[in-house]
């Protein structure tokens, strides 16, 4: 299937961020898309996922009608499974039509798990009058994955794909008996093969030599697999999953900028990764815990590195849009109550979450410039890093890292919501600016921090951005859930929400966290 220029694309990576699990989110994103791409303007994008269910249609339709000739809308979702609904349970199909637009097509990708210890998983696509295809990427830890050769066919075979069609994949026993109760087609993906895996470890070592040379004078070692550690990993069960080997490779890789003494020979490393119940997040897990060991013994270890490690990984756990260098060293300093921490056990911390985490800029406070930036942190007190200021910012790329680092490092909702408190405190600092409303609104609702968060939405200077048109729905939504806060409290509710008439002006407040 080739696409034309004019044709309509949209994707969306579940997993990809916080948010991006929320089908309301998926289908939000989706609708406003429609309307902007083909000028609906008379159509309103709904706020409830009930609504947005209910109006899929209306919008697939209405697009439809304005498409021009042969113009085809192609709607790639990865990983339904996970999806998450206000309505119903994982696995339920209940917000897809089940009939489409002749120009519209669904791929949507979803994996499936055998009994716990089982290698194989089952990939297939599907639709309505098509097929159903699954991605390699978002794998459960015993998953195998696909080929790329499969998911070839779809391309090269155009009468797989019949008018209405959409293209899917399930991890959920729930997924494929809706799937096959609406007549879809499946194709199964098969595991990647000893030749594909050869190629990925290839590639990936050329990868890092090039980077390794890009950074002149860096002080880290080469990491190099001799033709008998290539040939283990190509030759194990496990690499056949491609999130296994993307750990795997990883893990081996950050091992090597450690210590001698903390650092054991790869083939040792093999041992333990490729050992009984070898699994993704145990991989990640192992890691951790030798580079815990690595900053918390180093030669400038002392207290101020006892917990390093654990602050900084639970505050990205924490953030709704990742965390910049700059954010990470505050946040250490506050949550360790010292100021300054070792910038070599900082330097070897950021070269693990590299390989952990996905670069997020762009965002919409990043339009400062780097003495705008540092002058708003210089006004705050806050901790400048002896690193460069970037726009980057931080998050997990996947949420295998995300569950191990809760399971090591934050293990409790109790430690979540202080974590979240923490990070509030952190972000009050700033002045008032968009990224201060991105991020400390969000901390303080998560936490229950219920008059916190009404203080910073009343506050004069940041009314001033919340009521312009890029975080106006934010402030009626948060605004809204307090009021019904109030309302199940069995207190007098006070009409909050809705028109500008209706709400308080803002007075002029100071507040801490």
């Amino acid at each position: 299937m080739h696409m034309h220029r004019d044709d309509f694309l949209f994707q969306h990576f579940v997993g990809s961020s916080r948010r991006s699990h929320r089908l309301a989110d998926v289908l939000g994103r989706l609708e406003t898309a429609l309307k902007e791409h083909f000028h609906l303007r008379e159509m309103e994008v709904p706020e409830t996922e009930d609504r947005l269910r209910w109006g899929l249609l209306r919008y697939l339709e209405a697009a439809s009608k304005k498409a021009l000739g042969s113009q085809v809308m192609l709607i790639v979702i990865d990983s339904i499974n996970a999806l998450a609904s206000e309505a119903s349970s994982h696995g339920s199909l209940h917000w897809l039509p089940t009939e489409l637009p002749v120009n519209v097509r669904f791929i949507l990708s979803a994996s499936i798990s055998g009994p716990i210890g089982a290698r194989e998983t089952v990939r297939v696509r599907t639709s309505i009058n098509s097929i159903c295809t699954s991605n390699a990427n978002h794998m459960c830890d015993n998953g195998a994955s696909g080929d790329a050769k499969d998911s070839n066919e779809i391309g090269n075979n155009p009468s797989t794909f019949s008018q209405g069609s959409l293209i899917l994949v399930h991890d959920d026993q729930r997924i494929y008996m809706e799937l096959c109760r609406r007549k879809c087609h499946f194709l199964r993906i098969a595991p990647l093969t000893p030749e594909v895996r050869e190629k990925i470890i290839t590639e990936f070592l050329r990868h890092q030599e090039s980077q390794r040379e890009q950074q002149q004078g860096s002080e880290s070692r080469i990491f190099v697999l001799e033709e008998s550690q290539q040939a283990r990993i190509v030759g194990a069960e496990e690499t056949s999953c491609p999130l296994f080997l993307r750990m795997l490779l990883y893990a081996l890789h950050v091992g090597a900028t450690l210590p001698n003494h903390h650092c054991p020979p790869v083939d040792e490393q093999l041992n333990a990764y490729l050992g009984a119940g070898a699994c993704p997040t145990r991989i990640v897990a192992q890691l951790l815990e030798a580079v815990k060991a690595s900053i918390e013994t180093s030669e400038d270890g002392s207290h101020r590195t006892k917990g390093l490690l654990g602050h900084v990984l639970a505050a990205v756990h924490a953030s709704r849009n990742g965390l910049s260098d700059e954010e990470l060293y505050g946040l250490v300093d506050l949550a360790m109550g010292t100021t300054g921490v070792a910038c070599s056990s900082m330097k070897a911390i950021f070269v693990l979450l590299k390989g952990m985490t996905l670069v997020v800029d762009g965002l919409r406070y990043d339009r400062m410039s780097r003495e705008e930036y540092l002058e708003l942190l210089g006004k705050t007190r806050i901790h400048l890093s002896p690193f460069a200021y970037n726009n980057e910012h931080r998050s997990f790329s996947h949420e295998a890292f995300a569950r191990v680092v809760f399971e090591k490092f934050v293990k409790t909702s109790e430690a979540r919501i202080r974590q979240h408190e923490l990070m509030a405190r952190y972000f009050q600092r700033f002045p008032s600016c968009p990224r201060k409303l991105d991020c400390l609104a969000y901390h303080l609702e998560a936490a229950g921090l219920w008059h916190k968060l009404k203080e910073a939405l009343v506050d004069v200077e940041n009314f001033k951005l919340w009521w312009s048109p890029v975080h106006k729905k934010e402030f009626l939504s948060l605004w809204a859930s307090l009021t019904n806060l109030k309302s199940t409290s069995s207190r007098p509710a006070s009409a909050l929400a809705g028109t500008t008439k209706e709400m308080r002006l803002p007075t002029s407040t100071r507040h801490q966290v």
